[in-house]
């Protein structure tokens, strides 16, 4: 095989041709059928098979089998490897690799598989069955990562396109495997690069697989974030010790998924007859509320089922980097911190609140009001004797500290999740709530009050409007609003304790407004 790999390498364009004329002489008819290419990758991909679901692998020659696989279908008659479907061989070696004990021997194979594997997959992109003219260039535009770009940019003409075909069956459980596997982990890098590379070209299918990869990528980010926290309080950890850069990748991974769903939900909105009224912005672009929620209203139709698929996956992202974000705000105030590693614990802090912070500004210019409700339920369970009581005040500060969740911004979507739990007609379908967090009016109504309280007085002149118009809707249509009408009579009292402590406006005038709509809501309460 070594002699062959330096034979194709050194080989000219004649020698491809030759190739893929020349037919093997064999008994086997079904060799004969095949031309040199093919008749190489067969026999190839059988001893990477052999090996990997051998006992005892030989890693030496998985070694040499995989290079040649690689230059294959680098070559310009890579189509007619198409047939092989040697992806899907390869996967399933893979995963049997993977399922091994002692897979630190073999755990540098893992960056050979995974190149041809990608290698493979974007033959069968970019080719029919029989085409000879393939460039090896079509292939390398695939290897670029996506992770270097922002997912909203269009793809190139002469990109990959994605594949009409599922993909294979074995894919998904094979990076989930990789992902937790212990002897990955020194390779998560390759493996986040190769969902990068992979995941655009299966279109919808991002979508099926997106439920238990998140989870996957959740449940390994919690294990590592563990681990680092046990690193530091001297606690015993049930595991592997896991390599401190573990927790960056997956977090890289974690957004890479999500960004990869949104940008298809962008390509469903541009395809779909119905027009949004809002630009569609990117997961990475410019900060706009509910951006999910601008497109087709129903969650019954394959549209809607995606969005909501989004959503879910979006509120478990949420869910695990604020916990992240959380701790590394008070990790030197945590009990049995070793002092000896003080500073490194600071260090390793600081980046872990700015890598989660980030994460956290995407997902809310992307998905704010469901970002927020699912705070608003963390907030609900800290204020239960069980739960932790820095859940309070976290949940605020970190709106507070967040570009996408500025007063002006934050201050509607709370009033759309009222809405969509009290008057949900009273709403425009790109407003609504998809209703997936388990809140009450009652709830958000307690939510809001103390969302007002902490902040800053100099913040009125940007949310009195809403303010006002708000108070106007209700007292319009009241009845909708009943069961939270006390709650807002406190609202507005503290409304008018903030403004006084401001100098914008006509006090006068906006005290009077507010005491003729408390005094109404008042009599409304009284009446009923």
């Amino acid at each position: 095989m070594k002699h062959i790999l330096q034979i194709l390498k050194l080989g000219s364009t004649h020698t491809w041709d030759i190739l893929a004329e020349l037919r093997p002489q064999s008994s086997d008819s079904q060799m004969v059928s095949l031309t040199g290419i093919q008749f190489l990758g067969s026999t190839a991909i059988g001893i990477v098979q052999e090996q990997a679901s051998s006992a005892s692998p030989n890693t030496v020659v998985l070694h040499q089998a995989l290079p040649l696989i690689q230059e294959l279908l680098d070559s310009s008659r890579a189509g007619s490897l198409k047939s092989l479907r040697l992806e899907e061989v390869l996967i399933k070696s893979l995963s049997s690799l993977l399922r091994q004990p002692g897979g630190q021997e073999t755990g540098a194979l893992q960056t050979i598989f995974l190149k041809t594997i990608t290698r493979s997959i974007a033959v069968s992109a970019n080719s029919e069955p029989g085409d000879g003219d393939i460039a090896a260039s079509s292939t390398a535009s695939l290897l670029s990562p996506l992770v270097t770009r922002p997912p909203s940019v269009e793809r190139s003409r002469n990109g990959p396109l994605p594949i009409s075909t599922p993909p294979p069956p074995e894919l998904l459980d094979c990076i989930k495997s990789g992902l937790s596997s212990p002897s990955s982990r020194l390779f998560l890098d390759h493996w986040i690069q190769f969902i990068s590379e992979i995941l655009p070209l299966y279109s919808d299918a991002i979508f099926s697989a997106m439920i238990p990869l998140v989870e996957c990528f959740c449940e390994q980010i919690n294990l590592a974030f563990q681990y680092v926290q046990s690193i530091y309080t001297k606690t015993p950890f049930p595991h592997d010790p896991i390599p401190i850069s573990t927790l960056p990748a997956l977090l890289q991974g974690l957004e890479l998924v999500l960004a990869n769903a949104h940008q298809r939900l962008q390509e469903q909105d541009v395809a779909s007859p119905i027009k949004s009224p809002e630009p569609t912005q990117s997961f990475f672009g410019s900060m706009v509320t509910n951006t999910f929620s601008s497109a087709t209203p129903t969650l019954k139709s394959p549209r809607g089922n995606s969005r909501l698929t989004v959503i879910l996956c979006v509120q478990d992202a949420l869910r695990t980097c604020f916990a992240i974000w959380k701790w590394a705000s008070h990790s030197a105030d945590g009990p049995n911190i070793d002092s000896s590693s003080a500073a490194t614990l600071s260090f390793n802090s600081l980046k872990l609140r700015h890598r989660t912070k980030r994460i956290l500004e995407h997902l809310f210019a992307a998905e704010s009001l469901e970002c927020l409700e699912t705070l608003a339920v963390t907030w609900i369970d800290s204020r239960r004797p069980s739960h932790d009581r820095h859940d309070d005040s976290d949940v605020f500060s970190l709106l507070h500290v967040l570009g996408a969740s500025k007063p002006r911004v934050t201050l509607p979507v709370v009033l759309n999740a009222l809405y969509s739990r009290t008057s949900v007609e009273a709403l425009d379908v790109s407003r609504r709530s998809s209703l997936t967090s388990d809140l009450s009016a009652l709830d958000l109504a307690s939510f809001l009050l103390q969302y007002v309280y902490t902040l800053e007085d100099d913040a009125m002149d940007e949310i009195w409007a809403d303010c006002t118009t708000f108070l106007r809707d209700v007292l319009s249509n009241p009845l909708p609003h009943r069961q939270i009408l006390p709650a807002l009579l406190e609202f507005i009292d503290l409304i008018s304790e903030k403004i006084d402590n401001t100098n914008f406006g006509d006090l006068r005038k906006m005290h009077r407004e507010l005491g003729v709509r408390g005094t109404n809501m008042m009599r409304f309460v009284h009446a009923n």
